[in-house]
């Protein structure tokens, strides 16, 4: 896929969808995290880029996780191609094998 096409992608599909569907609880949550942080934070530090840019890091590596975990397996499971089923003509030389290794006569 050319760099213009997932460019395209991220913002015309992925972006909007996020912001739609998933905004309000994502501000939530990275909101939280900052509190957490902040109160954890000991030194009178002023410069909150600081603390913003950690938080970011620590947000984006659990996104990472989240999809690694419980989106991928899921989507790579979904869009896998479905196993070939065997012929009927398959099955029979294997029931004739099964009915022989029981020592039934045939």
């Amino acid at each position: 896929m050319s760099e213009e096409t997932a460019f395209k992608i991220q913002l015309g599909l992925t972006l909007p969808k996020i912001k739609e569907k998933l905004g309000n609880e994502l501000h939530a949550i990275v909101e939280e995290l900052a509190l957490m942080f902040r109160s954890g934070n000991t030194e009178s530090d002023d410069d909150v880029s600081a603390d913003l840019e950690a938080i970011k890091a620590i947000f984006l590596k659990d996104m990472d996780i989240y999809l690694d975990k419980e989106v991928i397996p899921v989507l790579k499971t979904s869009l896998a191609p479905e196993p070939e089923e065997s012929s009927s003509e398959d099955a029979q030389p294997e029931e004739a094998a099964t009915d022989e290794e029981a020592g039934e006569p045939e």
